[in-house]
């Protein structure tokens, strides 16, 4: 869990302990466009922690590896102590779906336009018939 350097140790020691006692934190995003929900478990173990720690750099700063592995061991591990980790798992996503701003006299034309498209547009015309924006395949 990332804490930004402003919050105090307090803040720290209670976000921390709110991970441990409540292993099924739900989070929510800030907007009103939906949210999502999650199983929260830290990462605690230095072994944990420099394996995540590895998977993330190699998935989001792979030329910073070989600087990670120069630092040596001990200092690893130094580092490692004032990281915590935690992974989240989606259990439920909510999301609203906007397609050329809800103008509904459009439907028709954007679903016929996707339909003959893609393989991508014609899924996302499936979906324009699964949520009843355009009528079903064998309604047409």
């Amino acid at each position: 869990m990332y804490l930004p350097p402003q919050f105090n140790e307090k803040d720290r020691a209670v976000a921390i302990e709110l991970m441990r006692a409540n292993a099924f934190a739900s989070l929510i995003t800030t907007d009103d466009e939906g949210h999502c929900t999650v199983q929260a478990r830290l990462v605690e173990t230095p072994h944990e922690k420099d394996a995540l720690l590895k998977r993330l750099i190699g998935e989001h700063e792979p030329a910073y590896a070989q600087q990670w592995r120069d630092l040596g061991e001990e200092f690893q591990h130094k580092l490692l102590a004032g990281l915590v980790g935690f992974e989240l798992r989606v259990t439920e996503l909510q999301c609203k779906i906007k397609l050329n701003q809800h103008r509904p006299e459009s439907h028709a034309a954007m679903h016929a336009i996707y339909a003959a498209g893609s393989p991508d547009e014609q899924a996302l015309a499936g979906w324009m018939q699964r949520l009843g924006m355009a009528p079903s395949s064998n309604e047409a």
